[in-house]
C-alpha cells in the first residue's frame, strides 16, 4: 500500500470536512469532487494523457484512506446535533 499517497488524500478530505463541517451537502459534494479529481488524475496518468506514472495502487489507497475520513465526518456531525 502506498501510505504517503493515502495519508495525503485523507488529510485533504479531513480539511474539506473541517471547512464544511456545518453544511452536510456541500461537505459531501466537495469530498466526492475531490476524490473524483484524485482518481481522474491517476487514470489520466495511466493512459498517458498527463505526464507521470499512473498507479492503480495509488487510486485504491486514495479510496481506502479517504472514504473512512468522509464517513467519520458525517458520523461526528450527526452525533454533535
Amino acid at each position: 500500500m502506498h501510505g504517503p499517497d493515502g495519508l495525503w488524500a485523507a488529510s485533504f478530505i479531513a480539511a474539506i470536512s473541517y471547512i464544511w463541517f456545518e453544511q452536510a451537502k456541500p461537505r459531501c459534494g466537495w469530498c466526492i469532487v475531490s476524490i473524483a479529481a484524485m482518481l481522474s488524475f491517476e487514470i489520466c496518468q495511466f493512459y498517458g494523457v498527463i505526464a507521470g506514472t499512473g498507479d492503480p495502487v495509488d487510486a485504491v489507497s486514495y479510496l481506502i484512506f479517504s472514504l473512512p475520513i468522509m464517513a467519520l465526518g458525517a458520523k461526528i456531525k450527526k452525533t454533535s446535533q
